[in-house]
């Protein structure tokens, strides 16, 4: 890791050293040079340049012809004007001497001299020599030279030039200090000229313009007029970063220069060594930037700096006319933030590396591959039928594409040899049976079989041929040979095998598709063949789909758990729950997770904090598990609060997140035990009334025992007497044997039918669930009963669903404010239940057809009396319904007594 991020950082240096080399060569000087007048156009933005700077333009061909006449009058004419300052950007030289005396006699006039090629070796260049006009006259004069070019580019102007050791200005700086007043240094540095406004921005005038005398003293006076030729074929100017494609004639861009010093608003650029420290403090800041933690896009740690540093350049440039190397720095940046973003790659790839391997080796054997079903389905597929089936051979064939043709593909307890068929013709029988049929078909044994038997096994053996389709797609065949008593056991076995063979006819699908996604390798793939790093690529995105079907499973699993389960982090934040557990707490109005684990406890136990913690530590530190009952439904359900810690197998610790005492956290499962409860009060009732009833019996042959020792008593009572106790005995005899099925140990309400049930108990829980909904429509309950009741036989699990269903019938059709009867009289037959309402009703013969399910249309609302009805017939009573418009709707219920 420290190796890595100081090879970052050396490459970061060698990038500024090497861009820094690119820019002091010129290599930069193009994109520098837009983006530099770019920053002139920003800085300068809505801006109106005011100069004091005049341009005349003369034409070379009038200098040429007219020159001793032109210049004269044009010199007086701005002299005349006002001018401050005449510069001529040469030295004429077919003028009198006269005119140069002019000149100087005015004091405010400059001309541009320029050089010429020395042919001393130590010297590049030497002045050009004075006209002879001017020999003897001490005119002002500035040195003129074409601007310095950058690949092609002129976007600096010399202060001055040094020849034979003396230095001398040029004609701009020259020009300047007369109208400044002041002395400007003119040493061989060069200063950026301030193309403000862009080409054709400075004011211009024709020469003959202003000797036609068509001007007014207010254009020329107090202005600096610069006189010079104007571009022509032989001397088209120079390319600027302001220009674009076209030139700037030479006296424009002297224009520029001379404007630039007048308004001292002259640019400079960094030294070189200043350079050369800018692009290390950028290579710098923006390795800072990509390692802020704050930032985690590529895109706002490359846009960040770039904003930075275009900014700084402009505020520099506004601020203090120092214009910065913004192509470099921008360069230096964007390679920085590359090599950066390399960086974290190759840790990236490193640890993902890292990751395949460790994963690949751990996960290999704890993890089956979803694909094993796609690509090799054989041996899973013939473990599911033998499982389900008891098949007692198979074979499986695969069509042939372009074929008509199958070939054998697997075989069980059996050989491909054993196919006592040769063609594999699937236009001959038995192929063509089974799809025309396109369904399994049974083959007659007696005319030919398929898979080769001995006579001995053909009065016992089925042998089936099931066509492999798939979306109307013939995939292959599916044979099989099975016992005739095991297929006869099997309810409906030709739509049982029918529906196995569409399911691998889908396999064959997916091995199909499977096959055709990898094609064979062309020749790019022969030329370039995978990198060791694009298989780990593939076996780390084979891993996460096997991870993410294993999740998927545990969490079907845990949601669909019947068993209300919840999951709390060692830190008691809740972390998973399931459905059947929120449903639970719901009912209670709990949100499981705005509670940690030691508030659910005390809230479903109905303890205080302390004891519910007290508890929880124990489960934490020493590993014990509590199992706490508690009651919901305000008492009616009964469940156990197991809770219990969540230990890691052995040998395996988590990569992240504590886990002290071994412990990842904790399972909360609230088991339901109403059943269990329900039984016992159940049984409880039986014994009851069973010790209630034998009392009764046994009363009365104790009293007809007492008799039968009066030794006064008649022959003929005395026979009387012993025929009661005889009956008596064997009634109580009979109770006991009635009641024992139903008191043993092993008995669970889920597994009997009917079982001696306190109907009483159940609808007084039916009548409580339904309480709220009858007090929003102001419907009262009139409910008459004994006081004791006997025991009905009925299914405990659904004798509530029952009345529920009745009475929820009752309820939705009553009108509001009237009262739901309930009245029930026990006979000798059993107890009968009367429901009746006041309500809307509706015609007793469309009522009678949604109980019985033939109308034509099925009303949902009485879907739970139609199964209501069946239930109570299973029982051996019976349910009965009427409906009349406008009275409501009465329900009978008869129901066996238990004794």
């Amino acid at each position: 890791m420290i190796a890595l991020r100081s090879l970052s950082v050396f490459l970061s240096l060698f990038v500024a050293v090497t861009v820094w080399i690119c820019h002091e060569d010129g290599l930069l000087s193009r994109p520098e040079a837009f983006l530099y007048r770019w920053g002139l156009e920003l800085v300068h933005l809505g801006q109106q340049p005011a100069t004091p700077l005049l341009l005349v333009e003369v034409s070379p061909t009038q200098l040429r012809l007219q020159e001793a006449t032109m210049l004269p009058r044009l010199l007086r004419t701005l002299e005349q004007l006002g001018a401050r300052t005449v510069v001529f950007n040469f030295l004429p030289v077919n003028v009198s001497p006269a005119f140069y005396q002019e000149a100087v006699r005015y004091g405010n006039v400059f001309f541009g001299r320029g050089l010429e090629r020395a042919t001393d070796e130590q010297e590049a260049f030497t002045l050009a020599p004075l006209p002879a006009a001017a020999v003897g006259v001490p005119v002002q004069w500035g040195i003129v030279h074409l601007p310095p070019t950058v690949r092609g580019l002129s976007r600096s102007h010399s202060q001055g030039f040094t020849i034979a050791g003396t230095q001398y200005p040029a004609l701009e700086v020259a020009a300047a200090t007369q109208h400044a007043g002041t002395p400007l240094p003119f040493a061989r540095d060069t200063y950026l000229v301030n193309f403000r406004g862009g080409p054709g921005s400075l004011p211009r005038l024709n020469a003959e313009r202003v000797l036609a005398g068509e001007l007014v003293t207010e254009v020329v006076a107090g202005r600096v007029v610069l006189i010079g030729a104007s571009a022509d074929d032989l001397t088209p100017g120079v390319y600027t970063p302001t220009s674009g494609a076209r030139f700037m004639s030479v006296l424009e861009y002297q224009g520029h220069a001379l404007d630039t010093l007048l308004t001292e608003r002259r640019f400079s650029e960094v030294s070189r060594w200043s350079g050369l420290l800018l692009f290390f403090g950028v290579a710098a800041g923006s390795l800072a930037v990509y390692e802020w933690p704050a930032l985690h896009s590529l895109v706002a740690r490359t846009l960040i700096p770039v904003m930075a540093f275009v900014g700084g350049s402009l505020v520099a440039l506004f601020l203090f006319q120092l214009w910065l190397p913004l192509a470099g720095m921008l360069l230096v940046q964007m390679l920085t933030t590359l090599i950066s973003a390399s960086y974290r790659a190759m840790l990236a790839n490193r640890a993902l590396d890292t990751i395949v391997f460790l994963l690949s080796a751990s996960l290999r054997d704890r993890l089956r591959s979803p694909t094993t079903l796609v690509t090799d389905p054989w041996a899973p597929v013939v473990s599911m039928l033998q499982q389900t089936l008891d098949l007692k051979r198979m074979v499986f064939l695969d069509r042939i594409e372009g074929k008509h043709h199958v070939q054998e593909v697997y075989a069980f307890n059996c050989s491909l040899a054993d196919i006592d068929e040769r063609r594999r013709d699937y236009r001959r029988a038995p192929y063509s049976t089974a799809l025309a049929a396109h369904a399994p078909i049974r083959l007659d044994l007696a005319e030919r079989h398929y898979l080769k038997t001995t006579e001995a096994e053909k009065p016992q053996e089925d042998q089936y041929m099931v066509p492999l389709i798939f979306h109307d797609h013939l995939y292959g065949f599916w044979a099989f040979g099975v016992d005739q008593t095991k297929a006869a056991a099997v309810r409906g076995f030709t739509e049982v095998i029918a529906a196995y063979g569409e399911q691998i006819g889908k396999l064959f699908h997916l091995r199909q598709q499977a096959e055709q996604a990898q094609p064979p390798p062309g020749w790019r793939a022969r030329l370039f063949p995978r990198q060791p790093r694009e298989e780990g690529y593939k076996a780390l995105d084979r891993i996460v789909s096997r991870l993410e079907g294993r999740l998927t499973q545990l969490e079907t699993l845990l949601r669909d758990l019947h068993t209300a389960t919840m999951v709390y982090d060692l830190l008691g934040a809740p972390l998973e729950v399931n459905v059947r557990m929120s449903e639970l707490l719901k009912d209670e109005a709990i949100a499981p997770h705005e509670l940690t684990i030691v508030e659910l406890i005390a809230r479903l136990t109905h303890k205080d904090v302390e004891s519910a913690r007290q508890a929880l530590r124990n489960v934490v530190i020493e590993g014990h598990e509590l199992a706490l009952p508690i009651t919901l439904s305000k008492g009616r359900e009964h469940y156990v609060l197991n809770v219990r810690p969540l230990r890691l197998r052995e040998g395996l610790d988590l990569r992240e997140g504590p886990s002290p005492f071994g412990v990842s956290g904790m399972v909360c499962e609230l088991v339901d035990r109403t059943l269990l409860t329900r039984l016992y009060e159940i049984k409880t009732h039986v014994v009851d009334r069973l010790a209630t009833q034998l009392r009764t019996e046994l009363a009365t042959i104790e009293l007809s025992s007492s008799l039968l020792a009066d030794g006064e008593l008649p022959e003929e009572d005395r026979t009387q007497m012993v025929d009661t106790i005889q009956e008596k005995v064997q009634q109580s005899i009979d109770l006991l044997a009635a009641s024992q099925q139903y008191l043993s140990s092993d008995v669970y309400l889920e597994t009997v039918e009917t079982f001696p049930v306190n109907v009483q108990t159940v609808l007084a829980e039916v009548v409580e669930t339904l309480r709220p909904q009858a007090e929003e429509h102001g419907i009262r309950w009139e409910i008459t009963q004994p006081q004791l009741m006997s025991a009905v036989l009925a299914s405990p699990a659904r004798i509530g669903q029952v009345i529920s269903a009745v009475l929820g019938v009752l309820l939705r059709d009553a009108a509001d404010r009237t009262a739901i009867g309930v009245k029930a009289v026990e006979n000798e037959n059993g107890i009968v239940y009367a429901f009746s309402n006041s309500g809307f009703g509706m015609p007793n013969d469309h009522f009678q057809e949604y109980l019985t399910g033939n109308g034509q249309r099925a009303a949902e609302e009485l879907k739970g009396l139609r199964e209501a009805i069946t239930a109570v017939k299973e029982w051996g009573g019976a349910l009965e319904a009427e409906s009349h418009v406008g009275e409501g709707i009465r329900a009978t219920l008869r129901l066996r007594r238990f004794v």
